[in-house]
This record gives structure tokens, C-alpha cells and sequence, in this order.
């Protein structure tokens, strides 16, 4: 019979509910189901990649969605006997990454019933890093991910912000841990744009824009305008380092990709960012070398880019890419999987699977991004 294991000897991918919550304007966690393996998979199967389950932890009373999602992983041992945690396996579940998806859609919020699946809130990744907690733009999808930190509190977060356009900070407001002192949140942008980080997140939320000022939150803030190649270390509360690096990436009024190493393992996230005529962004090459995961902005397809589909013309200039060029970036910096990032607002759960499947005849191992998927390193 199946016996229980650590998670980590199976790669996860979670998805989520096929309908947002009651009440809920915006896209909640998804429901589940099992993209790859089988539960009744053979002893023979078991020896190669694991079947895994997954179950959710029912809703809470206000059916917001922002419940966590408990993922049960059994391995098929040869003898079915159960197989014992080592201090290797030990060590290797403590410094493990996990990155939850909270936000996946560019440019604008789009709820409804053709994005459900994928989700329509805007950029938001999490990222665990021993106990570390790290948080990747703060667009719609951060909202839902202070829902899920609040039982957490006090917290310490690190948040990482690749440029301050509208749908990457307008979930900042929203942001319940934000407001509650105690909480200590560090904040980091790029220095290439006209305002700091702290001006952009007090003017997007000063009279007339909102109600509520940046200075009504209580949490404690500590914002850092990164220079080019400044890294950041941070401790991961389990006796080692994450260590985040960063790039600068091609977008009008600028962009900042980041990587995050830590326990061995790594990924980078390079959002609205324009691929070159004819060449590889050298600096997202370097940035990304040999990372476990690579999300890449894929808002496009080849023929969306080209103004050949879809509306607006032409998109050179615009400061996005497409799936082609992002799996020509994983191809060459030897990226073990590739995740399809900051979908276009026109594109139905139908379209980014579309996009999705066309992908993976160029890198195998890819990945369409949605509200609620965690990939464990």
C-alpha cells in the first residue's frame, strides 16, 4: 500500500478550485488536481518518478479562498515497507525552497469566468527559503498572500519589487500585515527610475489616489534601493544564507530580474522583459545559469508579439516576450524547468494552455504559470 514520505522526494504541481470563492471580486486559491503521475501507478512506475496525492485544507468560514493548500506525497517502496528519513533527507527537507504563485496575470487584474483556471490577479510570487520569507512584486495576488501570512504573525518579509508599473504595486495597499505593528517588512527596488521605491508606494497611495496613507501602516518598513550587482543576504533562521542577485532586464522606465540561491538549489524571475532582435539578453543569460527554475515573462505568443493576432498592433517596444524567446533563454542557461509568467490580459485559461502546450515542444519540462501552483525545490 502507498506509505508516506517527506515531500521532497517528489517534484510538486499543485493547481487549484476552478471557480473563485463566493464574495470574492478577484481570483482565490485554485482547486486541485493532479497534473502528473498516478495514485495507482505500479511498483515498477514508483521506480522511476513518484505518483503523489493531493488534498486541500477545507475553506475557512468567509470562503475567501486564501486557505493553504496541504499537499500528502507517498512513494510506492519496492517491498512495501516504509523507507526511513536519513539525516541526509533530514538536512535536504530543512534548506528545501518553496515558490507559491499568488498572482500571475500582466498589466491588469482580469476576473471572470475564461481566466478562472489560471487566475487574473497580477504579479506576486512567494518564495521560502529555510524560514525565510521572500516575496516577488506586489501586484493583486499580494493581497491573497497576506490573508495566508496573518496567522503567522509577527513576521519578518523581504520583498523584492522588478519595477513599480501599476500591476506589480497596486496590491500593496491591500496588504493586511502591512498595517499591524510588529510585522518588519525590508523592501527593495532598482535605483534606475526617477522616484525611490518608498516615493512610488506613498504617491500610488496618496489623495487622490486612496484613502488610506503609507504612513497609517504600522508595520515597520525598511526600504533599500539595490545599485546594479548589489547583492542581498539574508538569513534563512536555520543557521545558513539565501543570497539574491540581480540584472537589470529590458523594459521602458527599467526592470530588475532577481535569482535567488539557497541550500543548493536556485531560481530567477525575469518579468516584463523584452527580448533582442536576433540575440540573447546577456544579462538574463548570466543571471540565470543553471538555475532549477526559471519564470519568465511569456505575456506573448510569437504571433501576438508580432500584431499578426490579437489586438494593438505590434508589440515591439512594449517591454514583454513571448514563450519562443523564453525557451531559448532556458535552452542555452541550462534551466532545469521553465515557468510561463505575467499572462496577457486577452488570453483565457484555454489560450495560456495553448501557449503552454506549444512550449513544451521547445523545452519539455515548462510550466503555465497559475493562482495557487508551489513547485518545491
Amino acid at each position: 500500500m502507498p506509505l508516506e514520505l517527506p515531500r521532497h522526494h517528489v517534484r510538486l504541481d499543485v493547481a487549484g478550485p476552478t471557480a473563485p470563492a463566493a464574495g470574492d471580486d478577484e481570483r482565490s486559491l485554485p482547486g486541485l488536481h493532479q497534473r502528473r503521475g498516478d495514485f495507482h501507478a505500479t511498483k515498477k512506475a514508483a521506480l522511476g518518478e513518484a505518483p503523489f496525492a493531493v488534498q486541500a485544507d477545507p475553506a475557512p468560514e468567509d470562503n475567501d479562498g486564501s486557505h493553504l493548500l496541504r499537499v500528502s506525497t507517498f512513494l510506492l517502496a519496492d517491498d512495501d515497507t516504509l523507507l526511513t528519513r536519513s539525516a541526509a533527507a533530514r538536512q535536504e527537507r530543512r534548506t528545501r525552497m518553496r515558490i507559491t504563485f499568488w498572482g500571475v496575470r500582466g498589466s491588469i487584474p482580469t476576473p471572470g469566468p475564461h481566466t478562472v483556471q489560471i487566475g487574473g490577479n497580477t504579479s506576486c510570487v512567494e518564495v521560502r527559503a529555510g524560514k525565510a520569507i521572500l516575496i516577488f512584486d506586489g501586484g493583486t495576488g499580494l493581497r491573497l498572500l497576506g490573508k495566508k501570512l496573518l496567522p503567522e504573525m509577527p513576521i519578518v518579509a523581504h520583498m523584492f519589487f522588478s519595477h513599480v508599473h501599476w500591476d506589480h504595486i497596486q496590491g500593496f495597499p491591500f496588504f493586511e500585515p502591512a498595517f499591524v505593528p510588529g510585522n518588519v517588512f525590508h523592501l527593495y527596488g532598482g535605483n534606475n527610475v526617477s522616484r525611490t521605491l518608498e516615493e512610488t508606494l506613498e504617491g500610488q497611495m496618496e489623495n487622490p489616489n486612496f484613502p488610506v496613507s503609507l504612513g497609517a501602516m504600522g508595520a515597520k518598513m525598511v526600504f533599500r534601493d539595490l545599485a546594479e550587482d548589489e547583492p542581498v543576504v539574508i538569513d534563512d533562521g536555520q543557521g545558513g544564507e539565501v543570497r539574491v542577485t540581480s540584472a537589470r532586464g529590458n523594459h521602458p522606465q527599467g526592470v530588475r530580474a532577481y535569482r535567488v540561491d539557497h541550500g543548493g538549489k536556485s531560481i530567477a524571475y525575469a518579468t516584463d522583459t523584452e527580448h533582442y532582435e536576433g540575440r540573447i539578453d546577456d544579462n538574463l543569460l548570466e543571471l540565470s545559469k543553471g538555475v532549477d527554475i526559471l519564470i519568465y515573462d511569456a505575456q506573448y505568443t510569437p504571433e501576438e508579439y508580432a500584431g499578426r493576432a490579437g489586438t494593438g498592433g505590434p508589440k515591439k517596444g512594449w517591454g514583454h516576450s513571448t514563450f519562443e524567446e523564453g525557451a531559448k533563454l532556458a535552452n542555452l542557461a541550462g534551466a532545469k524547468r521553465f515557468v510561463l509568467f505575467h499572462h496577457d490580459p486577452i488570453q483565457s485559461d484555454e489560450a495560456v494552455r495553448e501557449k503552454e502546450k506549444r512550449a513544451k515542444a521547445l523545452f519539455p519540462n515548462v510550466t503555465a504559470a497559475h493562482e495557487g501552483l508551489t513547485l518545491e525545490l
